[in-house]
């Protein structure tokens, strides 16, 4: 099983991985589908790999209490530049100890937003998961630290 990419939470404006993936509301008038031959952004081709299943990425964001949805990129798209009131949303949001992609510590412990109809109406810290990458991820951490080694034939 493939290590799928985690969407992204803005909290405080600082991008942090989350651990949860929201479902996106069904038919909603500002979520549109992109046909399958809609020239993709180079920077999106992972989306559309098996590390996605889902085909997409959300940015979500936490502002005044509440969650919206803030933008989305892949397989669906966000019209307009207004984000939107996560209503339909509730849950737990679990957020990861660390900012996203770039592995600066965040307080070392998770978060746990609980939302009740896009409403966060609890936060907890909590310890994260022994070792939250899985086992494929440990496994491409291992091969890419080889990816500068020159091949001499062997």
């Amino acid at each position: 099983m493939i290590a799928q990419l985690n969407e992204v939470l803005l909290l405080d404006g600082v991008p942090r991985d989350m651990r949860t993936i929201p479902e996106l509301p069904a038919r909603h008038a500002r979520i549109v589908e992109l046909p399958h031959w809609a020239e993709e952004e180079a920077e999106d081709a992972v989306i559309v790999s098996t590390a996605c299943w889902r085909q997409y990425i959300a940015t979500w964001e936490i502002r005044d209490g509440r969650l919206y949805l803030h933008s989305i990129r892949g397989r669906y798209a966000l019209v307009g530049e207004e984000r939107i009131w996560a209503t339909w949303y509730s849950g737990d949001l679990h957020v990861c100890g660390t900012a996203n992609g770039n592995g600066v510590p965040a307080g070392g412990e998770d978060l746990v937003l609980t939302v009740r109809q896009g409403i966060v109406a609890d936060t907890r810290r909590v310890s994260p998961p022994r070792d939250s990458r899985g086992e494929d991820a440990r496994i491409w951490e291992d091969l890419t630290a080889f990816e500068d080694f020159e091949d001499e034939g062997y």
